[in-house]
């Protein structure tokens, strides 16, 4: 493994170890408020992280430990909301049927195009930007209607603790800057391949959809 190899690995598991710190206030924040913790959007978001842990396993793309992460924290949410009771589940038979309908439908369509790699790679990631922004729905509800609390501080740090977690796999993990900037003919030498923008941002798009749709909620939540 080169030093770019390591590097990447190394930030990684930082990333890795950043999300899954930020899942103890996020508990702590449930624990004392638990109406805090949306059952609706964690499964959602577990499901979300499942298909994508097992595409990434699949393909052996590094990106599996951060899908693991996502995974084991929000399975963790959910038991700690299921023993506590007191958990909110805003969602009405109609709204489950279409929105976990479409996600698991979309899931299903963007892990099978990973795994079997007949679908162009730009096509799911765009899916999967689209299912998680369907999945924010149950969080904004909640928040968006009259009478709710603002969110509180435990929770408001475990939210701001994912964001940086992202943030550092945007810059660290996926090079994202780096490879926008680097000409074309030492992109080629560095990652064998053409230098393309669209596949570029396309890989990169679900990690920079989720910082400005997290900065959204947590407005939202803290208003």
């Amino acid at each position: 493994m080169d030093q770019q190899g390591r590097d990447q690995r190394f930030w990684g598991w930082v990333v890795v170890i950043v999300l899954s710190l930020s899942y103890v206030p996020l508990a702590v924040g449930g624990w004392n408020h638990p109406e805090e913790i949306n059952l609706a959007s964690y499964s959602i978001w577990t499901v979300m992280a499942s298909m994508l842990l097992f595409s990434e396993l699949w393909g052996r793309n590094p990106g599996w430990r951060i899908s693991c992460a996502f995974v084991i924290g929000d399975i963790g949410l959910i038991l700690l909301g299921l023993f506590h009771g007191g958990y909110t589940f805003n969602l009405g038979l109609s709204e489950i049927v279409v929105l976990y309908g479409i996600i698991i439908t979309i899931g299903s369509f963007v892990t099978y195009g990973f795994i079997t790699k007949r679908v162009e790679e730009y096509i799911l990631y765009f899916g999967g930007v689209a299912v998680d922004l369907i999945s924010f729905y149950p969080q904004a509800k909640q928040y968006l209607l009259p009478g709710h609390d603002r969110l509180s501080v435990m929770s408001l740090c475990g939210w701001i603790g994912w964001m940086i977690g992202i943030t550092i796999s945007i810059i660290f993990v996926e090079e994202f800057f780096r490879r926008l900037r680097m000409p074309a003919a030492l992109y080629q030498e560095v990652y064998g391949e053409e230098k393309n923008r669209l596949k570029i941002c396309s890989s990169s798009l679900f990690s920079v959809e989720q910082i400005f749709f997290m900065s959204a909620m947590v407005f939202v939540m803290t208003r």
